[in-house]
């Protein structure tokens, strides 16, 4: 696979409530593009001239109907998803993902983009896990075990296959993104 290819970059934002045992967190199945029908955290492309943090909290509005401050944004990772199309053309997304503890607002699903909302107890046990993302088993239990990551993921079309086992690595530091 040619990992040079045109790259997008996106964000990914994980509404968590409760604290230790009794931690939960929201996601809702992707309706469109990448990973449908897969529960996942909210997000989406970054515009340009917009930095990740700004994008993130523009997409969880639009989504979800829900406010966040950018200060709030726990930055955790940056994930590198190399994909191939159905037809087998190439593209890169660099996915920057936020935890997110405190929001205000009315949710209400944009039905266009997300479906199916449902609280999950934040534990390998409990989350999705067989329905979401293959490569997420990999990375998601760091993030909320208090991990920062990077990684690179090489999924085969719609993001429904593994094309190998993810690298993952857990950082002490992640640089600043605005």
């Amino acid at each position: 696979m040619d990992l040079s290819k045109k790259r997008i970059d996106a964000t990914l934002v994980f509404l968590v409530r409760g604290e230790g045992e009794e931690r939960e967190v929201l996601l809702a199945k992707k309706v469109r593009k990448l990973i449908v029908d897969c529960p996942n955290g909210f997000g989406g492309s970054i515009n340009k001239r917009e930095t990740p943090r700004a994008c993130a909290v523009r997409e969880l509005r639009k989504e979800s109907g829900l406010v966040a401050m950018k200060k709030d944004l726990e930055f955790v990772g940056v994930m590198t998803f190399h994909n191939q199309r159905e037809g087998g053309s190439e593209f890169v997304v660099r996915v920057y993902i936020f935890i997110l503890k405190k929001w205000r607002g009315r949710f209400k699903l944009k039905k266009d983009e997300m479906a199916d909302a449902k609280w999950y107890k934040v534990s390998i046990q409990k989350m999705p896990f067989a329905k979401m993302a293959p490569s997420d088993i990999f990375w998601i239990p760091l993030i909320f075990a208090g991990k920062k990551i990077k990684g690179q993921v090489l999924h085969g079309p719609g993001q429904k296959t593994l094309l190998r086992t993810p690298e993952i690595k857990v950082v002490k530091y992640l640089s600043d993104i605005g």
